[in-house]
């Protein structure tokens, strides 16, 4: 059996003071929430001129998200699609919007 393993090592300190530490900034609205530079974008190439292969094929596209393209289908599962990266829709903090 395979499991998966982070290509970027990340430390996921989850004790009680970094805990609270997110709540506490999580209220507060004075945060600043914007990148501190511009994120890079790339054009998006609508799927009707992208070919598909008859080979299986999946694209990650990062976190939680990929693309899988099986039998003339292309289905994007992205599990965070919502206004919050929250598993409950009412919890957590916005989705950075430009």
């Amino acid at each position: 059996m395979t499991k998966y393993e982070n290509q970027i090592p990340t430390a996921a300190g989850m004790s009680f003071s970094s805990l609270v530490s997110m709540l506490r900034d999580s209220m507060r609205r004075s945060i600043e929430r914007r990148p501190a530079s511009s994120i890079p974008v790339e054009k998006y190439e609508p799927a009707e001129s992208l070919n598909i292969s008859d080979n299986p094929q999946v694209t990650w596209f990062g976190h939680s998200a990929f693309l899988l393209e099986i039998e003339g289908h292309r289905l994007l599962f992205d599990p965070m699609l919502g206004n919050r990266p929250s598993p409950v829709s009412w919890a957590g903090t916005k989705r950075y919007n430009t």
